[in-house]
């Protein structure tokens, strides 16, 4: 079984998955995404990193997305670092104790070479602590849907109280390899 966390995830999501890794007895592979101050401060830019990677690890190969909040209309989404980085992230995942999918989102829909490795991560064995968002979209129920995840709603008035549950369920999934 795989725990995916979805809700309220902009609140307290970074503190309860940091919490959960600090309860893994071995190596963490996967990824996860973080946000960085663009060049200009009408700017900010994701990444796709590795779980122990900084915001010294991000470059042009593993920028998923550019916000600029000011003439333009929307994010500029890069597919090919999903296909390319992001693949090669959830492919060299021998040795591994758990993966980390933090996070999976609607900006993945143009990156089926991205979308085939978390499907076949998540037919697996290796035990999975992932967040997906709660939006309506092919991949994303999936996801949530498929028979091997557990998916756990995060909200206001749960984040600071569900975090015993959730280790409990990952420390079971992760016994269960």
């Amino acid at each position: 079984m795989h725990l995916f966390l979805t809700g309220d995830i902009r609140i307290g999501k970074s503190t309860l998955i940091g919490k959960l890794l600090e309860q893994v007895d071995g190596s963490v592979k996967g990824f996860k995404t973080v946000s960085v101050p663009g060049e200009k401060e009408s700017e900010s830019d994701i990444y796709i990193l590795p779980p122990e990677g900084g915001p010294e690890d991000c470059g042009p190969g593993n920028r998923i997305i550019h916000r600029d909040y000011i003439g333009q209309t929307g994010p500029a989404v890069f597919p090919e670092a999903f296909d390319g980085y992001g693949c090669d992230l959830l492919k060299h995942t021998e040795g591994a104790a758990l993966l980390l999918m933090d996070e999976i989102g609607i900006m993945e829909a143009k990156s089926p070479a991205f979308q085939e490795a978390v499907r076949k991560c998540i037919e697996g064995d290796i035990p999975i602590l992932g967040v997906v968002r709660n939006k309506p979209n092919p991949f994303l129920d999936w996801v949530r849907n498929h028979p091997k995840v557990k998916v756990k709603q995060v909200t206001l008035a749960n984040r600071d109280k569900i975090l015993p549950e959730l280790s409990e369920l990952l420390k079971q999934n992760m016994e269960r390899k």
